[in-house]
């Protein structure tokens, strides 16, 4: 492909993305905190997260009208990795003579960027430093680092949520079906404040269970962490 059609594309995915505005209006603006969670565990990438990440996270974007999106890894100690990447602003101020709709296309290339950038570290680290998937971990760590906004906080998590960290071993536990072996697991998760407080998040699942078996006992765990120490609602996508 060119780089006159890369850029065509670009563009016209960038204005499908983010609200534009209509000629001589301001844009609308962004103003919700938003966040992405990449599993770079070795299940996410039978998961294929790279590709779930392409055909989701700028619908996302788009539909809970972010205004600036923050960015974290899944490995095996997701809450203290060392990857990093910055936070984007898709809403930038206003100011005479400035085209904002310009300015958020180019930050949703960098949100792709990032993104990318994040889900390749959390690969590598999980390699060769730290083994596992810790999602409340992930979920915790962007949780602290929620961007400025208002509103929920949007987090969206592309990953199968098999905890297999701090003791836990989703993969393999046979014993989920057990209400109350799931109470235990959890308390141990709180008992160690692992579990985040996400009374004013709300989550998106993209990929949730896939390759698992018993997915419906897994979405019970999830479920019941999440409402129950996690004081939050029930995710959107799940199966």
């Amino acid at each position: 492909m060119t780089n006159l059609r890369r850029g065509l594309a670009a563009a016209a995915i960038a204005a499908a993305a983010l609200p534009l505005s209509s000629c001589g209006e301001d844009p609308e603006p962004l103003a919700t905190p938003c966040a992405v969670v990449l599993d770079g565990s070795g299940s996410g990438e039978a998961l294929k997260v790279e590709q779930l990440m392409r055909q989701h996270l700028l619908a996302f974007i788009s539909e809970k009208k972010c205004g600036v999106v923050s960015f974290v890894p899944i490995t095996g100690n997701s809450a203290s990795s060392r990857c990093y990447v910055p936070d984007v602003d898709l809403d930038p101020p206003k100011k005479a003579n400035t085209d904002r709709d310009r300015i958020r296309a180019a930050a949703l290339q960098n949100v792709k960027t990032n993104a990318t950038a994040m889900l390749k570290c959390a690969k590598q680290e999980e390699d060769t430093v730290a083994p596992g998937s810790d999602i409340v971990g992930g979920l915790r760590r962007a949780v602290e680092k929620r961007p400025d906004g208002t509103g929920y906080y949007e987090i969206l998590v592309i990953s199968d949520f098999g905890q297999s960290a701090g003791g836990i071993d989703l993969y393999h536990d046979r014993q989920l079906g057990s209400k109350q072996h799931r109470t235990v697991l959890i308390a141990k998760l709180a008992a160690k404040a692992r579990i985040p407080d996400l009374s004013q998040a709300h989550i998106t699942t993209r990929g949730f269970g896939a390759g698992l078996p018993e997915v419906g006992l897994l979405k019970a765990f999830w479920v019941e962490l999440i409402t129950g120490p996690g004081k939050g609602t029930v995710p959107d996508k799940l199966p």
